[in-house]
């Protein structure tokens, strides 16, 4: 929860909006584009790239696309590192959003986001697993020598 009463300096991001974080990191060499969906409502600095898609484009499907790096290359065209190399890409708004993405219909759009998503949730499920084995096997370790 947000309680600072003065947000000037922050973006007020909606459920289902888009924010780009300048910063690159590991897995993200180009900065990362993430979908708020935890919550209805998200503030977010003003460092931050925020968008938001229409109607006719699945966001679930964006989320995988943005997830590949698939932009990665746009991006590249327009952002340069800071002067200070302090991990900031230096990719104005306007280059940002002049960066082309070639998506499908939106039938197709959403076969694709189904069928990535149900890849995501088994997964998450074999995760599951893989900690309850590992917990197994600690508990088995420990009593072995018992």
């Amino acid at each position: 929860m947000f309680t600072a009463k003065d947000l000037k300096g922050y973006y007020l991001m909606k459920n289902n909006d888009f924010a780009y974080n300048k910063s690159y990191s590991d897995g993200y060499p180009m900065g990362a584009i993430k979908k708020l969906t935890r919550y209805d409502n998200g503030v977010v600095s003003s460092l931050y790239i925020c968008f938001r898609f229409n109607a006719f484009v699945n966001t679930v499907f964006m989320e995988h696309y943005f997830e590949s790096g698939l932009h990665n290359r746009e991006i590249e065209k327009y952002a340069q590192e800071g002067a200070r190399n302090h991990g900031l890409l230096n990719i104005g708004i306007i280059d940002f959003f002049n960066t082309k993405i070639s998506i499908p219909n939106t039938d197709e759009q959403t076969k694709i986001a189904n069928f990535l998503s149900s890849f995501d949730k088994k997964i998450e499920a074999e995760k599951e697993i893989l900690i309850q084995y590992q917990s197994q096997k600690k508990y088995f370790l420990q009593n072995l020598f018992i």
